[in-house]
């Protein structure tokens, strides 16, 4: 008894509660038609996800900076990266490293561009990190759009250009 207490203290109820709903999950799964295999992979992508934008943000608090400085421009170099891989039809452990490859430059000049931003701002950092993350995220919301790939795996609904010349989107409603 006074082990499970333990656990449960060191655990945390919060903790425990999530595991619990989740197996619930699992279990009423089958009765509405959700496939296990497919529940557990997507489970296991989010978990492996969240891991790395954990990672992203160790930089930062070793650094003394706070947690979300600079994590949305780490983002989006690290997605330019992995398209850009897609793009030069990378594969594999190859495609994986030549993202970070790739991802590195626009990490190092952004990064590098950012933090003499912040250091021009000193005590204004949270607005100033706030503005930079949503207008950069919108900048290139809008480049993703317009930037040149033809890579038949990224399908851009803008330009009629993806796997199948029929493919019907069911979120956008139109033939291509």
């Amino acid at each position: 008894m006074r082990n499970l207490k333990t656990f449960i203290q060191d655990f945390g109820w919060p903790r425990i509660i999530i595991f619990f709903f989740l197996v619930g999950l699992f279990i009423m799964a089958p009765f509405v038609r959700v496939r296990l295999d497919a529940s557990f992979s997507d489970v296991l992508n989010r978990f492996g996800q969240n891991a790395i934008m954990v990672l992203a943000m160790v930089p930062m608090i070793q650094s003394g900076c706070g947690l979300n400085f600079g994590l949305a421009l780490g983002l989006v170099s690290g997605l330019l990266g992995a398209t850009l891989s897609l793009q030069l039809q990378l594969h594999g452990m190859l495609g994986f490293l030549g993202a970070i490859v790739l991802a590195t430059p626009f990490s190092i000049i952004l990064g590098w561009f950012y933090a003499k931003l912040l250091n021009k701002v000193k005590g204004e950092e949270m607005t100033i990190a706030m503005y930079v993350g949503f207008s950069f995220i919108m900048f290139m919301c809008i480049m993703w759009l317009i930037l040149p790939y033809s890579n038949p795996t990224m399908v851009w609904a803008t330009r009629a250009r993806g796997y199948a010349p029929r493919f019907r989107s069911r979120t956008i409603g139109c033939t291509y």
